[in-house]
């Protein structure tokens, strides 16, 4: 029950601040805002929970089950952030390796 009120006050918050600030952040704003604000929070710990619940601790790319070298989980587009609890498949579960081939090619 604790969870679910901490998920929704966030899920209120992130919405709150998508919808006052979607027009004025710049992307550099922006981007430091998902880095040290989003990317730290409840939400988004919930959100890769869920995640790894359904594809498990493993890369996506070349199947490394890993329980010591990270692994993250990636978005492949930007278009369902705050929202990706809806739209599971939008993200990717991969090993540091591979995601960061995917930013820096």
């Amino acid at each position: 029950m604790t969870i679910l009120i901490i998920f929704s006050l966030s899920l209120f918050i992130f919405t709150l601040l998508q919808q006052v600030f979607y027009f004025t952040i710049q992307w550099k704003s922006y981007k430091w805002f998902y880095w040290n604000v989003y990317l730290k929070s409840y939400h988004w710990k919930f959100v890769r929970w869920l995640k790894f619940r359904q594809v498990g601790r493993r890369c996506e790319k070349c199947g490394h089950i890993t329980s010591k070298t990270p692994i993250d989980v990636h978005h492949r587009t930007y278009k369902h952030i705050w929202w990706e609890m809806f739209y599971l498949n939008d993200l990717q579960v991969l090993c540091r390796y591979h995601h960061l081939k995917e930013h820096h090619g």
